[in-house]
């Protein structure tokens, strides 16, 4: 497997990160692991699962099956353990971070084990930088939106950490949408997730179903992954075989968090009614946005499948 590292501000939009991806691509690179300039400063709060949000949309413009991997900081990642990743050849970097990006080269490469024969090479990506348009005020309520603008601002610089963690999910051929999920749970998980995997049995009416990644496979993937983000978690999984069942994070009176889409909030809801059924502490929901922005483009396992089927021909 071929590999590149690259380092990216950790408030850069989707289209200031896609040239970024769009290189890798281009270098044939079969992973990218993603670092940003703020290093042990970065908090995981809103903001930063939004920035992660920005970075997987990113990925879907430039291929959604792109394997990018947040490596940061705050999820416990250190220089050493940059430097000790495995067939990482290239760094790559905004041309606007030549300085950082030069250093960290330098740093990594003198970090290397005395055995590794790979030195790291440095190439700068042109990047054009986007700069947010201002929104009209009037002075009426003026007031009002500083009042509303503050706490929004506070709710995005919370920290969200928790020692327990859920997550559900099919997971078949992990794309973007998948990944941002994933990285986010990882995330904001300072110990245990438990992964709720969809039964094969479940799976069954999907179309080209004979295309569909068994359980094991689905598992090792969104577990791996998980895993990947934040060194040293500890991933369970388990599957989900019957809807009508309640839930293991509906079920454990130690969970602590859910990790939901905006399309499956509705169920996360429906956990914490059942948890309240039960006399147990509400789940924090932490909600990740759509990559894309919601658009019709939205990924969708099915979609990757069909592209599969109609490549392999029509006996697929």
């Amino acid at each position: 497997m071929k590999s590149c590292l690259a380092l990216v501000p950790a408030d850069s939009s989707a289209a200031e990160l896609e040239p970024v991806l769009a290189q890798a691509k281009s270098c044939n690179c079969d992973r990218i692991y993603i670092t940003t300039t703020d290093g042990a400063d970065l908090k995981i709060t809103q903001q930063l699962l939004d920035w992660l949000c920005e970075l997987y949309s990113a990925v879907a413009a430039v291929d959604p099956r792109q394997d990018a991997v947040p490596c940061l900081a705050a999820a416990g990642w250190t220089a050493d353990q940059l430097a000790a990743l495995p067939d990482v050849q290239l760094l790559l970097a905004p041309e606007a971070l030549h300085e950082q990006a030069a250093q960290l080269q330098q740093q990594l490469n003198t970090g290397k084990a005395p055995e590794t024969q790979l030195q790291l090479q440095l190439q700068l990506v042109p990047v054009i930088t986007m700069t947010a348009p201002e929104e009209p005020s009037s002075q009426h309520n003026e007031q009002q939106q500083s009042q509303e603008q503050q706490q929004q601002e506070k709710q995005q610089q919370e920290q969200l950490l928790f020692d327990h963690v859920a997550v559900g999910g099919t997971f078949d051929r992990l794309h973007a949408g998948h990944r941002l999920l994933l990285a986010a749970t990882a995330l904001v998980c300072s110990k245990q997730v438990y992964a709720g995997i969809t039964a094969d049995n479940l799976l069954a009416k999907k179309s080209h179903k004979q295309l569909l990644h068994d359980y094991e496979e689905r598992r090792a993937a969104a577990v791996d992954f998980m895993v990947l983000v934040r060194p040293g978690l500890t991933v369970t999984a388990g599957a989900l075989s019957d809807p009508q069942e309640p839930t293991q994070a509906e079920l454990d009176p130690t969970m602590r968090a859910l990790v939901v889409s905006q399309e499956t909030l509705p169920g996360g809801q429906a956990i914490n009614n059942g948890r309240a059924s039960r006399g147990f502490e509400q789940l924090q929901l932490v909600v990740v946005g759509l990559v894309g922005g919601g658009s019709d483009s939205k990924l969708s396992s099915t979609a990757l499948r069909e592209a599969d089927a109609a490549a392999a021909g029509p006996d697929s």
